[in-house]
């Protein structure tokens, strides 16, 4: 029986735990993500890159599995966030300091070495949609819902969500759910093949670990080299369109009108 060791990464204040595990039997590394929402903040993003790159060096890890421990996968953005840079007079002051640490994420992801297996266990929506869509398999549990949300704020998408959804569930398709705020279900978007397989949490997360076994008896240098030509297409449009989204977002976020309908949806959830 191979090793299997823990990870504790936190945030200075001890908020957004990462757990990450070192399963030396299926030579992967899983990530579990153990806040109740998993909103974007920069203790949670800066855990999350301290997690991604424990795989890097280690020759025998050869994938990774990424899940949340609670019922939610992410939510994105975190309005409350928002809303407290912007009573500090500083609108864009959420995306200036959010938006670099996702997309560094989004990067590490598409870019990395290993396989990423997301084990998609309860709603994704905005930013959180695009860290799921970014993995190289998704495994999801039955009827999760997938929603985009940048339209619900008159935003346009940020965390590489322009470019991952498009590639994952196609453009029309793409377009109409971000820009009518509309969204589907882990059963619809496995009848496209945004995701490989549906069922139960537990099925799922069975499933993400036998494919990290199959992974775990593949040579790692030609597994990261196949992963690597694999997404190269990909990987050089990325920069370029996340410098892209960055700027049209910082925009958005300036506008009346996304203050106005942050307003309302947090008077709405209290």
């Amino acid at each position: 029986m191979f090793p299997i060791i823990f990870f504790i990464i936190e945030s200075i204040n001890d908020m957004h735990p990462i757990i990450a595990t070192k399963d030396y039997e299926n030579k992967c590394l899983i990530i579990e993500m153990t806040d109740k929402s998993n909103s974007f903040t920069v203790p949670f993003l800066s855990a999350l890159i301290q997690a991604l790159e424990l795989a890097t060096d280690d020759k025998q890890i050869h994938s990774v599995i990424l899940t949340s421990k609670t019922n939610v996968f992410s939510v994105g953005g975190d309005l409350h966030d928002m809303k407290q840079e912007i009573e500090t007079g500083n609108r864009s002051g959420y995306v200036d300091k959010i938006v670099p640490k996702i997309n560094l994420i989004i990067s590490k992801i598409i870019g990395h070495q290993l396989p990423v297996i997301c084990v998609l266990n309860g709603v994704a929506a905005g930013g959180g949609l695009s860290l799921a869509l970014s993995c190289d398999y998704i495994f999801a549990k039955e009827n999760t819902k997938l929603v985009p949300a940048f339209g619900t704020l008159a935003l346009t998408p940020d965390s590489g969500s322009s470019i991952v959804l498009s590639e994952k569930l196609g453009y029309s398709l793409a377009l109409k759910l971000i820009g009518t705020s509309d969204n589907i279900t882990s059963n619809d978007a496995v009848k496209i093949g945004a995701i490989q397989a549906i069922g139960r949490t537990e099925d799922m997360m069975t499933e993400a670990l036998r494919l990290a076994k199959k992974f775990g008896s593949a040579d790692r240098w030609a597994l990261s080299g196949t992963k690597k030509l694999l997404n190269q297409n990909l990987s050089y449009r990325l920069k370029e369109r996340l410098e892209a989204e960055y700027q049209s977002i910082h925009e958005a976020s300036s506008r009346e009108e996304f203050i106005s309908r942050l307003n309302s949806i947090i008077e709405n959830l209290q």
